[in-house]
Formats: structure tokens, sequence, C-alpha cells
């Protein structure tokens, strides 16, 4: 039976309206939770809210002591985060040495490590405890410390120096983000850099520089240096590259109420940190992009970059042996990297020539430095590549964000699972031998 025009007409209007209003019904209500977040005193609302005032290092890192919060996720909604007294990122408290027959690992590293807009029980370090302790009844501590800021990694090395080494650890995983982790090495050894670095066979002294004159850092001074002319093979599309910042929580969800779930898993350009500043996004050294360390022909500057790393890696493994503890370093990829439309997406909008990038340099650099100095590395990329492609589901949180979101932990603790298990069975080996 069909309906008259007039009565066809009136139906659809009705739908719309139901529909209009059902909408404005979600967002009133999301707002509404928004703005009385952020007048509770027990909520924060950003991942920065986490972290110790002017960004000191306490006994567990950079993160704040007994913080408790609910935090945007990236989608509209919001996750949980606790650190502990000690500025862990658990629910759990730990004592300085760990108990007879308690197996203590450490996880540092920055945002990928901490769990950036992730729930608690969902960073890949928590989902690796919970698998040891269900794995025979193991015994498992894992330890979530933020290395801060200042020279990353080598704030984690002086992190473990200083604070990390006095939790008597059993084995370190250091995580490599492969987006800034080079970049910051070079910046934290640069003569305008915050640390001084001296390796020996048999030390190794990190220091602070004091009274630094014109410091570098990513705008001051990195964002002089420019990705090489022949990187590119047309003019980027600007207006599409990232945005400054994350939508509020409202526009996200209206934005995804139009869009449905397509709006985060259809392919995305990763952002550009300049782009944010009003720099043109075509930077050797992008800390969120990251793009200078895939050049095949990089300039000086880059190579530099990754024997300054491989000088901290050196100093990392040093200490760690002086103190018995099994050292694993474990690397976090591009969104590109692991999910090949965005790569696509990436190379049409910023105007790239693929053939001056190879995609898996890094990972084969870190990867050759790490077997030939007896250094375990644990690389997901190809596994959560074939998971992506498996389940066709975005790993990686939307607007092109460079952090995974809950999926991409859990891509990563599958990936890293059979790794993660030697390097606990050549630990549990030692702690044996040496009762």
């Amino acid at each position: 039976m069909k309906l008259h025009p007039a009565k066809k007409k009136k139906v659809f209007f009705w739908t719309a309206l139901i529909l209009s209003s059902l909408i404005a019904s979600i967002v009133a209500a999301e707002i509404v939770a928004v703005v009385a977040a952020r007048f509770r005193g027990d909520s924060h609302i950003d991942f920065e809210d986490a972290f110790r005032d002017g960004g000191s290092l306490g006994k567990g890192g950079a993160l704040k002591e007994n913080f408790r919060a609910f935090m945007e996720d990236g989608y509209g909604g919001r996750v949980r985060w606790a650190n502990n007294s000690s500025g862990f990122r658990s629910d759990e408290e730990y004592s300085l040495q760990p108990g007879h027959g308690v197996l203590r690992i450490m996880s540092l590293g920055d945002s990928f490590v901490a769990g950036y807009r992730v729930g608690q029980e969902d960073t890949f370090s928590y989902l690796l405890q919970q698998w040891l302790r269900n794995k025979g009844n193991l015994r498992a501590e894992i330890l979530i410390a933020h290395e801060g800021g200042g020279g990353c990694p080598l704030s984690g090395l002086y992190y473990l120096m200083n604070h990390g080494v006095n939790w008597t650890p059993h084995i370190l995983i250091l995580g490599i983000t492969l987006g800034n982790d080079i970049a910051q090495a070079y910046i934290g050894l640069h003569p305008r850099g915050p640390y001084d670095l001296e390796v020996s066979p048999d030390s190794v002294r990190l220091t602070l520089r004091e009274g630094v004159k014109d410091p570098i850092g990513f705008r001051h001074g990195l964002e002089e240096l420019e990705l090489p002319g022949a990187c590119f093979g047309s003019e980027p599309d600007a207006g599409k590259i990232g945005h400054g910042a994350f939508y509020s929580n409202a526009i996200m969800l209206i934005r995804r109420a139009v869009a449905g779930r397509s709006l985060a898993e259809r392919p995305q350009a990763i952002k550009s940190y300049y782009r944010s500043l009003n720099y043109r996004p075509d930077r050797l050294f992008d800390p969120t992009n990251g793009l200078g360390v895939y050049l095949k022909s990089p300039p000086a500057e880059m190579h530099e970059a990754y024997e300054q790393l491989f000088r901290v890696l050196a100093a990392y493994t040093i200490f760690c042996r002086q103190q018995g503890i099994l050292l694993a370093v474990t690397l976090f990829p591009q969104r590109f990297q692991v999910q090949p439309g965005d790569w696509k997406k990436t190379v049409e909008v910023y105007g790239l020539d693929e053939a001056a990038f190879d995609l898996m340099l890094p990972n084969k650099g870190i990867g050759d430095y790490c077997k030939a100095n007896g250094i375990p590395c644990i690389d997901p990329t190809r596994d959560m590549a074939r998971i992506y492609e498996h389940e066709k589901r975005n790993l990686y949180l939307p607007e092109g964000d460079m952090h995974w979101n809950k999926l991409g932990h859990r891509a990563y603790f599958q990936a890293a699972q059979s790794s993660f298990a030697e390097i606990v069975e050549i630990a549990l080996s030692k702690m044996s031998a040496k009762k």
C-alpha cells in the first residue's frame, strides 16, 4: 500500500524530528557531563592532569602520586585513570623491594607506556601483567613508569639511575616511540640540550646541564630543519593535515552521530605537530608524524640522531648489566606502518614521494643495533599490521593521532606475547640461579 505524498512528507518530517531530537538530547547530556566534570574536585579531563607539577620526577616517574580521575578517551567518552602513592599507574601499591618469588618488571617509556587516553585495565602493560599472573600462577608485577620530558629516552635513563633502580626490577622494558624518541635523543645530547652523557665499557655518567643558554627544542631550533625537497612528489594539501587539538567531547559526538563509526575507522593522515603551531608541516623532526626517521637518504642531522639514540641504548645496557637488570627494548610503530590506508592518506595530503621512504627503516636500524649488542628487541609492527588486516578495526585514536586506542594496546599485547614470554623465561632462570 502506497502512502499519499502528503502523508509521506508527514512521516518523514516526524521521523527526522524524532531523530534530531534524540541526537540533540545525547549531545546535551554529554555537554552537561563535561561541564560537571570540570567542576568536580575529584575529576580531571585530560592526560596532562596526571603529571607531577613542573615536570619533576618522583619515585614512580613523572606521574602524580595518589591521582584518581576520569579522562577523555578521544571518542567523546571518558576512561578511568589511577596512579598509586608512588606515582606508578596502578591500583596496587608496591613495596620498595619485590616480595619473595615475585617477578618485578618495570615498563618505562612515554605516553604509549602510560596509556594515553585508554582505561586503567586496557594498557598493554596491564594486559601483560594479567596474562603472566594467569600463566602458571606466576607472581608478577609490572610497574608502569612515565619517563617524563626533557629528552626522552634520556629522561628515562635519568629516572632509572636516580629512582627506578631503587625498586629492584628484574626486567626493564624500555619503550621507544618511533615517532619522536629518535628526535628526543638528538635534542637531549645536543650541545644546547639538557643532558651530558659519558659512557665507558664499565660506567655511565648522566648529568643535567645547568643554565643552558638558548636551549634547543622542537619549537626552538628544530623547526628550522626541513624534510629534503626530494621526498615530495606534489604540493601538500595542508588543509587536510590534522588539527591542532582534539575536538571537544560534544563536537566529536556530533561528528560521530552524523558519520557513525566510520569516522574513526576510515584511513587518516597522521597529524603534524607543526601544523598546529602554524608552521608548514614539512619539518625533519616533527615529533608527531616523525616522517624524517623513515627517509632512505636522510640529511646529516638524522644520522646524528640515530647515533645519539644508540649512545643512550649503550648507557642503558651498561647500567642495567651492573644492576643485574635484564634490559629489553620494544618499539612503538606509527599508525601508517600498521595501517596501509593511513600511509596512502598521509602520502596524499603531505604530497610525499613514496620512493623516498622506507617504512621499516628505523625498525631495522634499531633492531640491528640491539641484535649486535645482545639486547632483546620486541618489534610488534608486522604482527600488528596482520591483526589490523584480519580485524579491519582501527588500532589508533581518531583525528590522525599517533597513539593506540584500547584495541591497539590489545594488538600490541598479542603481537609481543611470544617475545615477552622468552624474556620472562630468561629472567626466571636468573632468579632461580641466585637461590
